[in-house]
């Protein structure tokens, strides 16, 4: 009997701990299942928590290619590239949300 009065202890503290908490959605995974706007929002969540998580700027700027929203892209992707470092999937995306505005010679330039 003791046993069993652990495992439904267990299981309760289980219950109740699990019930408040909240998973946080993966942007990446969002973004690779195309889920582009839910990526964004992601994004730009854990950028509030965090303005210098690089690898959030890159889901972003992806994301926002990904949805035709380029002139968003370049402000995120510049932002990141100043502010961050020079990252090389950034400037990937500054170079193609140029080319999609018609701004072929900065897109060249990336």
């Amino acid at each position: 009997m003791p046993g069993r009065n652990k495992l439904g202890l267990a299981l309760c503290l289980s219950a109740v701990l699990g019930a408040g908490a909240q998973v946080k959605p993966d942007a990446l995974i969002l973004y690779r299942n195309g889920e582009y706007e839910r990526a964004r929002t992601a994004c730009m969540t854990e950028l509030e928590a965090d303005s210098g998580n690089m690898e959030a700027y890159v889901v972003l700027t992806w994301s926002l290619v990904a949805l035709g929203r380029y002139a968003d892209a370049e402000l995120y992707a510049t932002r990141a590239y100043e502010r961050i470092r020079k990252d090389p999937r950034i400037v990937e995306t500054l170079g193609e949300a140029a080319y999609h505005q018609g701004k072929n010679d900065q897109a060249l330039a990336h």
